[in-house]
């Protein structure tokens, strides 16, 4: 059949056509239906179905070019959706250097949100799921302008944060937690970023702060205001910051003096 009009009335008989349209095919109304089979589209540089909408603006098509698939918007001359030969997909990107690569060039907080809308049971739970395998490693990379953080979970049992590289803080199997340790013998231990002259500073950003460093065999307590003492308690209530409540035992005033039962110098 070449250039028919095949109206709703017609009827063709037969078990063995095999029409060929050499301009367009067009259906006004109903369905293209192929029972047992498909609906080819060939093209010398590719294959494209066009969706057009009321205003027969054609907003999306499907597009295979070049072993390469993808949802086009042509109103908008924007690709939203390409899987390339590879298998990779991309949203927002025809470059896709990843299995799953979103990109946007907006200006604004955007990205992947996972939602959910249940309200009702405490186990409705908005969930990423990454699997390394049994002898490799899940990672979240977060990197901007060349500098980046990874957040390992290893095979191991244990949780690793590095910084572009060096690792930083590690939580192994048992809940001890180190820092610049990536072998933590306590609750927490603290190792030194550089050197050997490790220290915790407690106390407000930006002011005085309490200090407790380790250098060459000796532990250090300080103090960086000048008039600061040294006050320790016993009975502190658990809930409670140490200057709260609590007995006070003994305390080292700023001039030095160490004071036992007493507060202030008599």
């Amino acid at each position: 059949i070449v250039n028919a009009d095949i109206n709703a009335s017609a009827a063709i008989a037969g078990s063995k056509i095999s029409p060929t349209f050499t301009s367009s095919l067009q259906v006004t109304s109903g369905n293209i239906t192929a029972s047992d089979g498909g609906v080819l589209i060939n093209g010398a540089g590719g294959a494209i179905l066009y969706l057009n909408d009321s205003d027969d603006n054609p907003d999306y098509q499907l597009r295979n070019i070049a072993g390469a698939f993808s949802i086009h918007d042509g109103t908008n001359s924007a690709t939203r959706l390409a899987i390339d030969s590879s298998g990779n997909v991309g949203i927002g990107t025809t470059s896709q250097d990843d299995i799953f690569h979103i990109s946007t060039a907006q200006n604004a907080a955007k990205g992947l949100r996972i939602t959910n809308t249940n309200n009702s049971q405490a186990s409705a739970i908005a969930r990423v799921f990454i699997s390394g395998g049994d002898n490799a490693k899940a990672a979240l990379r977060l990197e901007t302008n060349g500098q980046f953080h990874d957040i390992f979970e290893r095979n191991t049992g244990e949780l690793t944060i590095e910084d572009n590289g060096t690792e930083r803080l590690r939580i192994d199997s048992s809940g001890n937690v180190g820092i610049n340790d990536t072998s933590p013998r306590a609750e927490l231990s603290v190792a030194a970023a550089s050197g050997n002259a490790p220290h915790i500073d407690i106390g407000q950003a930006g002011s005085n702060n309490f200090k407790l460093g380790y250098h060459s065999g000796n532990c250090f307590l300080g103090a960086s205001a000048g008039a600061g003492q040294f006050i320790f308690k016993n009975n502190v209530n658990s809930d409670d910051h140490p200057q709260a409540s609590g007995t006070e035992r003994m305390r080292v005033d700023s001039n030095g003096l160490l004071l036992v039962g007493l507060s202030s110098t008599l």
